[in-house]
């Protein structure tokens, strides 16, 4: 049982570590094809982030993942909107489909 719970979660750092070596190759930043998000080789070592800002997807998903609530990310990080949220999640949702 506990396998199955790891098992997107390795999934998930696998494909944000593909994404930080071929951001890696770019000598810009990448164009991401979601409006708040971005992948700078720059910033964060090249994992997603909210646009604007040095806040992981990775970060948001899995405070979500652990039962925090948007309106509690809401709270901590005043610099994010409701929409910045939906787009992490969006964008988790894409990248977990690639396989």
């Amino acid at each position: 049982m506990a396998e199955s719970r790891t098992a997107p979660a390795a999934r998930f750092r696998a494909e944000c570590a593909l994404w930080s070596r071929l951001v890696r190759l770019v000598p810009e930043a990448l164009a991401v094809p979601f409006d708040r998000i971005s992948i700078d080789p720059n910033v964060c070592h090249g994992q997603a982030c909210i646009k604007g800002t040095r806040i992981p997807v990775h970060q948001i998903v899995r405070m979500l993942a652990n039962n925090d609530t948007v309106d509690s990310l809401l709270g901590e990080n005043p610099s994010l909107s409701r929409e910045d949220i939906l787009a992490c999640l969006d964008y988790a949702g894409v990248a977990g489909t690639a396989y």
